[in-house]
């Protein structure tokens, strides 16, 4: 089965459609093109599609009828990588200044299934000693009209790592400013039919390629990070799908570190995907604020900050009007804004209550709205879930027993988040201090039903730690769970007596590499359901797993 890119937002239209020779060739048409930044190309068809989108505003899907259909992607600089992730480029670095690429007398670059650049020891331009022209800086090689260069196949050209072939569409050999070979528009160096090199696969100055930065798929995270400067000096690169598992990072810094001055980003928490436009929304509790990642702008846009103290959830409906809470503002506030103006609080200002009573909030954490503008709020410290109705001035209670917690049936303890289904009349609540899900009836008695956990604390497959965000598919089968303390994300078959780890350890560890967590916050699908979103707080980033 083959793959293809297919960004955030289905309606967006590629840069480009048009037919090409190749993969290589629709690469490198990729790659000299400043907006470019995925590509996708189909073997039957012969069909080359450039994107401005990324990896990280787009999903790389199964395509059954495009079985030879393969995805690409263009990687960013080096001193760019170094500037944004904080950290040297040369851990992503796979090869050596000797590890050229090998050509074979067509020219071709030999890559693996996966698409990845084959820069081994032994894939060297091969130069036999008798025929090599010497570039020292004292003899460069001046050629007039009548003195062309013939090359036959065995007669190749050795380059050293610093003398790059510039190619332009008359196939004049440029090398570095103290190595030029000086060619005039008709001084071309003759090659044979096998080695010549057709205006199509032209590489500009502007995107030559070293080896010294050929970069294997095994890193690809960092790099396609949503902060970068604007720059296009960038360097061709081919991906392979990220392995199950493998976190890319998609905002912040993706070895856990930390600097709110770059990235906008300390201690991520709720998440939410725009049902209407795929913007990732977030809120961050450590750098109090609410932020927005667009697709397509590679951007972090701050939506409230101002007056923020504590946000711990964030919900947007249909017509992008936004819902959030803050667990400490006014001891616990719920705030809705609609083209940046906040045309709702609740409870008014000098109403807070820091006690469970009806006309207030008692740091309420994840937040839901039904198709009549009702909020669902999940109360952590009042251990209830609330019902707020347009213009009411208090809530009534729809799960739980307001200020007295439990584990029976009819109570919670510790609720943190909330996530409905209108479709099927139920919805969801995080009973975080009982170490489960429960799930309710719209509009029942308050009688729940376990649906994950509930076996105690633990690392079993059919235990949780402490939960906090989850979400669940479109169909209404599976429960995706931040399983809190274990550092974990669990997929759940509602009905199932277990899950299973799709993200993060299987055995409680947290650490900051892409394969790990370290107190996963919150969850979210994209608009495909292959890419789960984790806010990994305690890393101060977050994360993109694949599901599938």
């Amino acid at each position: 089965m083959g793959t293809e890119f297919i960004p955030m937002n289905n309606s967006f239209p590629p840069l480009f459609t048009f037919l090409a020779k190749s993969f290589i060739d629709c690469a490198i048409q990729c790659n000299a093109h400043r907006d470019c930044r995925v590509f996708d190309f189909d073997i039957d068809s012969k069909q080359c599609r450039l994107w401005d989108a990324n990896l990280t505003t787009g999903s790389i899907v199964p395509s059954s009828s495009k079985p030879l259909s393969s995805v690409g992607s263009i990687l960013l600089s080096s001193n760019m990588y170094a500037n944004i992730h904080n950290q040297s480029y040369d851990i992503n670095n796979n090869t050596s200044p000797s590890n050229n690429i090998n050509t074979s007398p067509s020219n071709n670059i030999n890559t693996s299934p996966s698409y990845d650049i084959n820069t081994s020891p032994s894939n060297n331009i091969n130069t036999s000693p008798s025929n090599n022209i010497d570039t020292s800086p004292s003899y460069d090689i001046n050629t007039s009209p009548s003195n062309n260069i013939n090359t036959s196949p065995s007669n190749n050209i050795n380059t050293s790592p610093s003398n790059n072939i510039n190619t332009s569409p008359s196939n004049n050999i440029n090398t570095s400013p103290s190595y030029d070979i000086n060619t005039s528009s008709s001084n071309n160096i003759n090659t044979s039919p096998s080695y010549t090199t057709t205006p199509s696969y032209t590489t500009t100055a502007s995107h030559t390629t070293s080896p010294t930065y050929t970069t294997s798929p095994l890193y690809t995270q960092c790099p396609l990070n949503t902060f970068y400067n604007g720059s296009y000096n960038i360097f061709f690169f081919i991906i392979a799908v990220p392995a199950i598992g493998y976190g890319q990072t998609v905002a912040g810094y993706c070895n856990g570190s930390v600097n709110v001055n770059v990235t906008k980003i300390s201690g991520p928490w709720g998440l939410y995907v725009s049902p209407v436009d795929g913007t990732l929304y977030v809120a961050d509790e450590y750098y109090p604020s609410f932020f927005a990642i667009s697709p397509f702008s590679h951007t972090v846009q701050v939506i409230l900050s101002s007056g923020i103290t504590e946000p711990m959830g964030i919900f947007v409906d249909n017509s992008n009007t936004i819902y959030m809470t803050d667990r400490q503002l006014h001891s616990g506030t719920v705030l809705v804004q609609r083209q940046g103006t906040i045309i709702r609080s609740f409870p008014a200002v000098g109403l807070s209550t820091s006690s469970c009573l009806l006309n207030g909030l008692y740091e309420p954490y994840g937040v839901a709205v039904d198709q009549s503008g009702n909020i669902y709020l999940g109360l952590w410290t009042c251990s209830a879930v609330v019902k707020l109705a347009p213009n009411a001035t208090s809530v009534t209670v729809v799960a739980g027993q307001m200020g007295s917690s439990g584990s029976t049936s009819t109570k919670l303890s510790s609720v943190r988040y909330v996530h409905l289904d209108e479709d099927r009349g139920v919805f969801y609540v995080t009973d975080s201090g009982n170490d489960r899900i429960q799930k309710f009836i719209i509009g029942g008695n308050g009688t729940g039903v376990t649906v994950a956990g509930g076996n105690g604390a633990g690392t079993g497959l059919n235990q949780l730690y402490s939960p906090t965000g989850f979400c669940i598919t479109r169909d209404g089968q599976t429960l995706y769970i931040a399983d809190r303390t274990n550092h974990r994300i669990m997929k759940w078959t509602i009905g199932a007596s277990q899950g299973s780890v799709v993200a993060g350890s299987a055995t409680g560890v947290s650490g900051n590499t892409p394969y790990l967590l370290n107190v996963p916050g919150d969850v979210a699908l994209d608009s495909t359901e292959t890419y789960i979103y984790v806010s990994d707080q305690n890393n101060h980033r977050v994360q993109r797993f694949r599901l599938q």
